[in-house]
């Protein structure tokens, strides 16, 4: 089907735009931005040049997509892109910023981004993710699938929040979110198992309880951090879930929130 576009948009001729797209009124598409199927786009939304954004996505109304990064110490102009993937929601308001020194700022597949949310340059974002009212992104983070973001957290730039993590509200995080935790305050710390998230996302009765055994094993000893790491190892080597939480901790920079 054709896409439908309201006459008061304002579309660069240089823009691709696929099949069966709705583009609301005052609509700001620039050159170079490449749209797939099945978009809706509402009033007032800007998208800018170098943007590629997937299929069956929804922007609602005034939304910013491949903006300049907020940064000073770099010159805006000539900087990288914003990829979005499929099916994803951007409620009212939602920013996402182009890139300054990876390729691109990359958001996933069928997250669900609500109004406000800000995911600032260099950031990658997972698939099936949620940010909630007000929770922003600095620059550099990653936050990885299945993460629950709840309403005005904060991620310091360079910070990592792992698949299945869920924050709570007013949270500010300046280290890593470690995978399956739930965190909390300001500041921030952990506490406990994202369990009503694994069960909301079917994991099992045994994989959760797996799961919750090697959070306390991390975060029971005493802080020592590596031998906690070396236990699940030995134990878990053959499990995906739980060296995944090995890896995470290994691989961290900032360290990891307790």
């Amino acid at each position: 089907m054709a896409s439908t576009i309201h006459p008061s948009s304002v579309i660069s001729a240089e823009a691709r735009i696929g099949d069966d797209c709705v583009v609301g009124p005052f609509v700001v598409i620039d050159d170079g931005t490449v749209i797939g199927d099945g978009n809706y786009i509402g009033h007032g939304t800007h998208i800018r040049s170098g943007s590629r954004i997937g299929h069956g996505n929804t922007f609602s109304s005034h939304c910013c997509i491949g903006y300049e990064p907020q940064n000073i110490r770099i010159d805006a102009v000539n900087q990288g892109s914003a990829v979005i993937g499929n099916g994803n929601t951007f409620r009212e308001f939602c920013t996402v910023h182009r890139s300054t020194e990876r390729d691109a700022t990359v958001v996933g597949n069928n997250g669900f981004f609500m109004v406000n949310s800000h995911i600032a340059h260099d950031c990658t974002v997972g698939d099936r993710v949620i940010m909630t009212n007000n929770s922003v992104l600095a620059g550099f983070v990653d936050l990885s699938d299945h993460a629950v973001l709840s309403a005005y957290v904060a991620i310091h730039q360079f910070c990592r929040v792992g698949k299945y993590a869920m924050v709570g509200a007013y949270s500010k995080i300046v280290q890593d979110v470690v995978p399956f935790t739930l965190v909390d305050g300001n500041p921030a710390r952990v506490y406990g198992t994202n369990i009503v998230g694994l069960r909301r996302a079917s994991f099992s009765s045994l994989e959760r309880s797996t799961i919750k055994k090697a959070i306390k094993t991390v975060y029971g000893g005493l802080g020592n951090i590596k031998g906690a790491l070396e236990t699940l190892e030995a134990e878990y080597a053959d499990d995906d879930m739980i060296m995944e939480i090995v890896r995470f901790i290994a691989e961290s920079k900032r360290g990891i929130i307790r």
